[in-house]
């Protein structure tokens, strides 16, 4: 395209090959909006998991990429999927992951050799992989300050249905003190990185942090209080957020989650325990005892394996 500009008056002129079959045949209407298809799967057992129960012989109604219902007869003339011999599960969900990146390249300086855009790219394949293996919800729980808020745009992305994926709640960056396990700046001294916006040593730089990450789209709060495991430079005894830090985070609006010691049993200092929801701070963390349920777990390292062997997911 060029343009010529007279005083206010920008004219675009369209260079048009004229040898392109597409430009050289009369413009068609747009065709009617067909209805995704229907499609019947036959379920031999069907999990319900808020009741624990399991029905048998149940048929799920599927339109398009979404569930139209559960129960009654086949409808006559839709396709059918017949899963008679297996148990059909709802949708899993992967409550903590780092879905950007290589997740197969877990060194320390992984994210300083990867752009944001590639990182970006490699997120929309985990998201593929994970829906494909029968993960229809997942929450990220942060990713490196360097990477732009990759997470965000691809959250946007699976519910504008630009990209496959399962749905997503995100956090910002890993909110870290310095030398903390989210502190991406692993180089010598006098090669150091510029301070990143995820560094929180003060209740103020806290606050900053933290608005830095609803701004730009987070749902949630993620702390990294301490170092954690495989940290080159950090030490997970004795460096960590305080509890007025950890407030001025939960004060922003926005639940938190924050990776604490495990203390007791002969663990090693630096390994990790995870505290999630607003009420992150009334966990007596600190005597060993803070815990939740775990809801869902990531098969992110079976790109090569086949979905068919994974748990059928709805």
């Amino acid at each position: 395209m060029e343009r010529l500009i007279a005083g206010n008056v920008v004219l675009p002129i369209l260079f048009v090959a004229l040898g392109s079959p597409a430009w050289a045949q009369a413009a068609v209407p747009p065709a009617e909006t067909q209805r995704p298809a229907k499609v019947a799967i036959k379920a031999g057992r069907l999990l319900d998991v808020r009741s624990g129960q399991a029905a048998s012989g149940v048929v799920i109604l599927v339109e398009g990429d979404r569930i139209v219902s559960v129960g009654g007869a086949v409808p006559s003339g839709v396709s059918v999927i017949d899963l008679s011999g297996l148990t059909v599960l709802p949708g899993l969900i992967d409550a903590h992951d780092h879905i950007m990146g290589d997740l197969k390249d877990l060194s320390s300086t992984a994210a300083l050799r990867m752009s944001a855009p590639q990182a970006a790219i490699w997120g929309v394949h985990n998201l593929q992989v994970m829906l494909d293996h029968g993960f229809t919800g997942m929450r990220d729980a942060c990713e490196d300050a360097g990477w732009a808020y990759g997470q965000v745009a691809l959250r946007n992305s699976v519910a504008k249905g630009l990209i496959r994926g399962p749905r997503m709640t995100v956090a910002g960056n890993c909110i870290s003190l310095t030398g903390g396990h989210g502190d991406e700046d692993v180089l010598a001294p006098d090669r150091a990185l510029g301070r990143l916006p995820n560094i929180a040593d003060t209740v103020d730089q806290m606050d900053i942090a933290v608005r830095h990450d609803i701004k730009f789209g987070a749902d949630w709060i993620k702390l990294m209080a301490t170092g954690g495991v495989g940290d080159p430079t950090s030490d997970g005894a004795r460096r960590r957020h305080r509890g007025d830090q950890g407030r001025r985070a939960r004060g922003r609006g926005l639940d938190r989650a924050r990776h604490v010691p495990r203390r007791g049993g002969g663990r090693a200092p630096g390994r990790t325990r995870h505290l999630a929801g607003s009420d992150a701070r009334d966990v007596p963390a600190r005597r060993g005892r803070g815990r939740l349920p775990r809801r869902g777990r990531s098969q992110r390292h079976q790109d090569e394996s086949d979905p068919a062997d994974a748990a059928v997911g709805l």
